[in-house]
This record gives C-alpha cells, structure tokens and sequence, in this order.
C-alpha cells in the first residue's frame, strides 16, 4: 500500500537514464578496434553478443557462488564460434576482493588471464556501458542496476538465482528449443500484471529466474531463442507485455522524461 499523501510528496516525471536507453538506436558510440575484432567473424558477419554484468551484492554475500557462476558462462562460451560474451564487472571488484577477500586475488587473476586473449570474450572496462547496451543482442547476468535499464531496451534477459522452487524457470536438458520458459515468461507476465510475482514488487522478477545448476543448459536454448526469434510465434506477444510492463513501471518511458523533468522546473521557476 502507499504510504499517507504519497502523491503529495513524489513527482512521478520518469528518469532520464531511460531517455538515454531509448535514444540508442540513432546514436553512434565508437567500437574500440580490439572489440570488432571479436565480434565480427571472417566474413564480416556479427556474432550473437551477451553482456554479463555483476554486481559486488552476490560478492558480498557469497563469494564462491559469484565465481562459480562466472567460471561456468565462461566454460560455456569459451569454446563457441558463434557467439561473444561482453563481462563487465563492477569497477570496485578487484578492490574489493583485495580488501576484504584477499585469499581469492589468485583466482581471481587465473580467471582473467585465461579470457585475455580468447576471441570469446570482451573483457568492458570502458566508463561509458552504452556501448555493450547497444551492440549486445541480450543480457545475462547479476540483478544489477544495468538490469533494470537494459530492461528499456526490449532485448531478452535473465539471470542467476539461488531462490528455489517456483522461482525457477522450467528448463529442462531435453529441450532444443526456449518454448517453455517462453510460454513460462508469458504466462507470468499475464497472471501478475505489473510484474508482482511471488508478492515481489519489482518490475524484472517475472523474467528468467535461473536455477545456477542448469546456467548451461539455460544458455544454451536462451542463445538460441536470441538468434531465432522470428521462428517463435510468441515473440511479438512477449515484447509486447514487456513494453506494457516498462510503461507501467516507469513514468515517461517513451523517451521524453527529460523534457517532461525541465518543462516542469522552467514552470516553476517562472511562476
């Protein structure tokens, strides 16, 4: 419930981090040289990207599982030809691993050394992240605050989660095709408008919820929903709830927070 007078004391006027998600199509952001390297194939032809993002909350709480989930995305995309994974973790990893998990700073260079020269992998230590927002083609990754904007950019996403139960999307090591955690993704979006599932207020969590134990097999029919996506008839239905969802979520979505934010200061201040 609303706290008394909520409307009194919140603007509702939207964010114009969001404004900058939807201006992405129309702007340019220079492709560092080393970056298309990788994710151009020999013909010239772009490869599937996925950004996986991390946060230092997962570090904090449980270190092991933090690189547990990063080791198997990188044993899944180490060998691939058709695809390249962008890491970018949080600026403050290393620092915080030094500081107060200092027994981990040998695992974690072994780690980064093994993906430095590895055509696979991006390693984006760039400040500006609208350059992986724009050229990646989904996201996957820890429930970071990037999340909740590449959400603005209708891409597919998911993550890892070590919730249990009915959090889970059904993937199942038989499965060729993303069908049922499609279907599952819809059928939740429908059934908990404005995305409250599980009495959890938060616009992302009917999405995929991933069980750590099955990232492989998630990965591996998420890609190929990503690469297929005109071959699944409930696509367009699925972006469609998404936008419905954002819209709901955040005021101004539609890219005009900015103005709507100034138009709103320039009235006050000349009244």
């Amino acid at each position: 419930n609303k706290p008394l007078n909520f409307n009194n004391k919140f603007l509702l006027l939207g964010s114009p981090k969001l404004d900058t998600i939807y201006e992405l199509p129309n702007k340019d952001y220079p492709l560092p040289q080393d970056w298309q390297n990788k994710i151009y194939d020999e013909n010239g032809n772009k490869k599937t990207i996925i950004l996986y993002a991390t946060t230092l909350k997962t570090l904090f709480s449980d270190i092991d599982t933090w690189f547990e989930n990063l080791e198997t995305i990188i044993n899944f995309f180490k060998n691939r030809n058709d695809s390249v994974c962008i890491l970018r973790l949080h600026p403050q990893t290393i620092q915080t691993i030094k500081l107060l998990k200092s027994d981990y700073v040998d695992k974690y260079n072994e780690i980064f050394y093994s993906i430095e020269e590895n055509n696979n992998f991006i390693l984006d230590e760039t400040k500006d992240f609208h350059i992986a927002f724009k050229i990646s083609d989904c996201y996957f990754g820890e429930e970071s605050s990037l999340l909740c904007l590449y959400f603005a950019t209708g891409k597919p996403f998911g993550w890892c989660a070590n919730r249990g139960g009915d959090w889970f999307a059904p993937v199942n090591d038989e499965d060729t095709t993303f069908d049922r955690v499609l279907n599952w993704q819809i059928a939740n979006m429908k059934n908990y408008p404005g995305g409250n599932i599980y009495n959890a207020n938060c616009c992302i969590w009917w999405d995929n919820f991933i069980d750590s134990n099955k990232t492989e097999t998630f990965m591996r029919l998420f890609i190929h929903y990503v690469q297929h996506q005109n071959e699944y008839p409930q696509t367009e239905e699925y972006k469609r709830l998404k936008r419905e969802m954002l819209e709901k979520y955040y005021a101004n979505a539609d890219g005009t927070a900015s103005k709507k934010i100034y138009e709103f200061i320039k009235n006050k201040v000349l009244k």
